[in-house]
């Protein structure tokens, strides 16, 4: 099982978009859109397609805000058929392991749309284990 964190938002120019929260309640997925295909500068839609797996823990979040703790129980899909609410055409079926609560005070780091917690030592990686490990007790 890997650990993983994302934003979803529809470009960088909506940071006030603010509608994840209501993408994962209603749809039940976590998604992203299609960039420059196959930039090895940018693995990230890479990441999400064929390294992200069915049990992997992602931790949503907007910037530095953590917003839900999921956990992907669907393979890679791709569709042409979004709307305004699931807009991504990348995506992975999720469920909702727990919605963030700031009494928790876990921090993030905010940079990439995807990013794999590769770093055992690292507070994001720490924090996002912990979050997993008080859902799960």
């Amino acid at each position: 099982m890997n650990f993983w964190h994302m934003q979803m938002h529809q470009n960088n120019e909506k940071w006030d978009w603010a509608r994840e929260k209501e993408v994962l309640e209603k749809t039940g997925y976590i998604g992203m859109g299609v960039w420059v295909e196959d930039d090895p500068s940018n693995p990230q839609q890479t990441d999400f397609e064929t390294k992200m797996q069915i049990g992997d823990i992602v931790a949503v979040r907007r910037g530095k805000e953590l917003i839900a703790l999921t956990q992907v129980i669907g393979s890679y899909e791709y569709t042409e058929k979004v709307t305004d609410l699931d807009w991504f055409k990348r995506r992975r079926k999720i469920k909702i392991l727990d919605w963030y609560k700031n009494e928790y005070n876990y921090k993030v780091a905010w940079l990439g749309t995807l990013k794999r917690c590769s770093s055992p030592t690292a507070d994001t990686t720490i924090n996002i284990k912990k979050w997993y490990e008080k859902v799960m007790s």
